[in-house]
């Protein structure tokens, strides 16, 4: 019994808009339940083939996260899993032409990890099962508010064993790669001639002042 029920869950809409609308490269957001049905879906309308074949992507790796090119897009499919039991996938579609800017990874991550955080944070509840987990569970939320505000300096304790310990160093390790790619792709910008990656150095401090990273 997780409280509220997976296909019934309010405000999906809204939050998946506020996403589409600060990250104009992100042209849909769908979430499907286990069998594949969608529950919720902001942004593009894909066609029914279209949509097909991201399902047929999904059925082939139900508990994995893949990336897959569809049409225009690319296509990132992600489970979502809570107490072991897969409830379905939250899909992210990308504007193909995206990929030509050189700031591609590290952006993509970002998004990936502002609208999981965002999507758990509003199904918090799931977890408050027992009050003798409020302490990680409080330390769990201020860490996914951080990184939905681009904050991605700050990590958490994953020294538990349990289920949250587990999730935790998950997450470390995907803000690890967050930043470790930033800091990778800028020292290899920054060794091109100024007067080659220009714009790129450009795009590059735009995204160093809109977002935090761990010095």
């Amino acid at each position: 019994d997780y409280g509220v029920p997976f296909n019934s869950i309010n405000g999906m809409d809204s939050y998946f808009n506020s996403i589409l609308k600060d990250n104009p490269e992100v042209r849909y957001i769908f979430v499907s339940d286990a069998g594949g049905v969608i529950l919720y879906y902001s942004g593009f309308r894909l066609n029914r083939e279209e949509l097909g074949s991201i399902n047929d992507i999904i059925s082939r790796g139900k508990q994995e996260t893949r990336t897959v090119t569809i049409a225009d897009y690319h296509n990132t499919s992600a489970p979502v899993i809570v107490n072991s039991e897969q409830l379905g996938h939250l899909v992210i579609g990308i504007d193909k032409k995206f990929i030509h800017n050189k700031t591609l990874d590290i952006i993509y991550d970002i998004i990936t990890v502002i609208i999981v955080s965002l999507l758990i944070s509003f199904e918090m509840v799931l977890f408050l099962v027992n009050y003798a987990i409020m302490t990680p569970i409080k330390s769990i939320n201020r860490m996914l508010l951080r990184a939905r505000d681009g904050d991605f300096s700050h990590t958490g304790d994953s020294k538990s064993e349990n289920e949250i310990g587990h999730f935790i160093a998950a997450y470390n390790a995907l803000l690890d790669k967050i930043n470790s790619s930033f800091y990778s792709m800028k020292e290899k910008i920054m060794q091109i001639p100024g007067s080659i990656a220009e714009g790129v150095k450009d795009r590059l401090e735009k995204l160093e002042s809109s977002y935090k990273f761990k010095t």
